[in-house]
């Protein structure tokens, strides 16, 4: 199994997270075949599923998981050798479909179902390539050409949100009112509005995956607790339990 994980590129700093790909010779299983997981996560997800031989390249699914507050599993899956994936921060999501960010939480969509212009053209040039590398490239160019030049609806709360992810989530509401001066209640309004999310729990999913990224560089999940920002093992393992599904331990086998 080969994997990659692509910068954005600095047209779309603030908009993505992120390009990743996953691929193997042997297609991943069909549906029915297999457990697989996903866990919380601030941002919104889009896939593309490719059935890649030589000559020729198929794309058998395309599809959106909306931002997340607690783990799931999926027992179903397109049966394909390749996935690409886009990470979209909140703020992206109204500028691509026109609606917020939190109206797309906890649900998965075909592309097809939302309002994407020149989706099958899009498509179309995607089964075109013969690489992983020029699909990863198409889709960065796709999405400077739909982005490029756009601002976030609200800047006060795409700078929040950029503040919490740099502090890694440990930042405090009190903070972040007196930062953006605002009362704690007028600060949760706003906020909310725009990202999906109270400001503490999105603050709590960022720190989460903050652990979740340093956990195969630290020794023990003491150390793990400790530089991810915990204050106690106990609140540490809850915390990854309601987000994963999986204690620390569990999760680093599983994913391991």
């Amino acid at each position: 199994m080969e994997e990659a994980v692509y910068e954005p590129g600095p047209l779309l700093a603030g908009f993505v997270d992120g390009f990743w790909s996953v691929s193997q010779q042997q297609p991943y299983p069909g549906v029915g075949d297999g457990v697989y997981y996903s866990i919380a996560d601030v941002m919104t997800k889009i896939v593309f599923a490719f059935q890649t031989r030589p000559g020729s390249t198929d794309v058998v699914f395309s599809g959106l998981q909306g931002q997340t507050r607690q783990p799931d599993r999926f027992t179903s899956t397109p049966q394909c050798n390749e996935m690409i994936g886009v990470g979209l921060y909140p703020q992206a999501v109204p500028l691509l479909f026109r609606m917020p960010a939190g109206e797309l939480s906890e649900h998965i969509l075909e592309l097809s179902d939302l309002p994407w212009t020149n989706l099958n053209e899009l498509l179309d040039r995607l089964s075109q390539t013969t690489s992983t590398c020029q699909r990863v490239g198409l889709l960065r160019r796709h999405f400077e050409q739909r982005l490029i030049g756009l601002r976030p609806g609200h800047a006060l709360a795409a700078d929040a949100e950029r503040y919490i992810r740099a502090r890694h989530g440990n930042v405090t509401l009190a903070e972040l009112s007196v930062r953006y001066g605002l009362s704690v209640r007028q600060f949760e309004r706003v906020f909310r509005q725009h990202t999906g999310f109270l400001p503490k729990l999105y603050a709590r999913i960022v720190r989460f995956g903050n652990a979740v990224d340093l956990l195969p560089q630290v020794a023990s999940m003491t150390e793990l607790a400790m530089t991810a920002g915990y204050y106690d093992q106990s609140h540490f393992n809850r915390e990854f339990r309601s987000f994963s599904g999986f204690s620390p331990g569990e999760f680093a086998v599983l994913y391991g």
